[in-house]
């Protein structure tokens, strides 16, 4: 583009008209490069003025995934987390102090590049009007391109910045991420008595839902894993649970309640400032008769000794011994009607909250 100015034989009127559209063309150039470069300097504090006092770790959601283990397993991660984030809010704050007048000066400082680079882009077009009115359009088109291109050229260089912004930020997200992994894995480590703990308490109840049944309980467990290879959208560990025979229905979802009743029993064993009852839904649909009587016996037995509650709802046929299975021995350590807080039927006058919710 510059060559194809330079082959143009100009008059002094001309010439003179080249010299300042070159002068001015450098003044642009240069503060084209000014104003970039402040741009730059606001976008970043603009971006961590936004960020600095936000929370990128949610504490509470990752507390609250290992509360359920152990008591011990949330504090200690909940601390170093909670250290992490303090350290990281000290850091903002004292950045805030200090960058945030020079963000005012900057903002001022691209205001007036942005006039200065106004006024002169109007005495460049002046400049190239004069040319058209003299009948010399094909230099105006030379300029007009050459103009163009550099502008275009300017607009990639501003991308690439912002490109490279990009990639700071997401190396930052994978060096905090990799921090409060490890910090995960240790204390998960340093744990291991607890974990062990926790799996001893499901093979207890394993063993009181699977009495009296031909299936013995060996075989049966509930892992606590590490994983380093965890990504960012996971956690660093592995729960692996396994029950005799679970590809079967109603074992699957014993499967759910062994687990469940292990959270709920590790809170009383520790003592755990969380609550002290468990709801089920419906979930001991399809459970064989005999696991759902040992284990509603095992709840009774254990709320003898340890304060919580236990709330299920069930069918009658789920819930109500037949004859045949009371001749198979199967029987309840309580009175179940003494235990049965509400009974419902599908007629109106017995219907929760006496009303149909379609």
């Amino acid at each position: 583009m510059s060559a194809s100015l330079q082959s143009f034989e100009l008059t002094d009127s001309f010439k003179k008209v080249s010299e300042k559209l070159s002068e001015l063309d450098k003044k642009i150039s240069e503060l084209r490069r000014q104003e970039q470069q402040i741009a730059r300097q606001i976008h970043k504090l603009t971006q961590f003025t936004k960020q600095a006092n936000s929370d990128d770790v949610d504490v509470r959601y990752i507390t609250t995934q290992y509360q359920s283990l152990s008591d011990s397993i949330a504090q200690i991660i909940h601390k170093t987390l909670d250290d992490c984030v303090r350290f990281r809010q000290s850091l903002a704050k004292e950045r805030l102090a200090f960058y945030g007048g020079q963000l005012n000066h900057l903002n001022e400082q691209h205001t007036r590049i942005w006039s200065e680079l106004t006024q002169y882009d109007k005495q460049r077009a002046a400049l190239l009007h004069s040319v058209d009115m003299d009948n010399n359009a094909s230099l105006s088109q030379a300029w007009g391109s050459f103009a163009m291109g550099k502008a275009q050229l300017e607009e990639l260089k501003i991308q690439l910045a912002r490109i490279d912004d990009i990639d700071q930020q997401l190396f930052d997200s994978d060096s905090t991420f990799i921090t409060l992994k490890r910090a995960v894995l240790d204390a998960l480590a340093a744990c291991q008595e607890l974990t062990d703990d926790i799996s001893t308490t499901f093979n207890e109840i394993c063993t009181a839902a699977f009495h009296r049944l031909q299936h013995n309980t060996e075989g049966a467990f509930l892992r606590i894993e590490t994983n380093s290879n965890a990504h960012k959208n996971q956690l660093p560990i592995n729960i692996q649970i396994k029950l005799p025979a679970t590809k079967s229905l109603g074992n699957s979802q014993l499967q759910q309640v062994v687990y469940d009743l292990t959270v709920l029993f590790n809170i009383l064993k520790h003592d755990l400032q969380l609550p002290r009852f468990l709801i089920h839904d419906g979930i001991f649909h399809g459970i064989e008769n005999l696991k759902r009587v040992n284990l509603l016996n095992y709840l009774y037995q254990q709320s003898k000794t340890q304060s919580f509650q236990y709330i299920a709802t069930f069918n009658a046929e789920e819930i109500e011994l037949t004859e045949e299975n009371q001749q198979r021995g199967i029987h309840y350590d309580f009175n179940l009607a003494e235990q049965t807080i509400l009974y419902l039927e599908d007629v109106p006058d017995k219907m929760l909250f006496k009303h149909r919710f379609d």
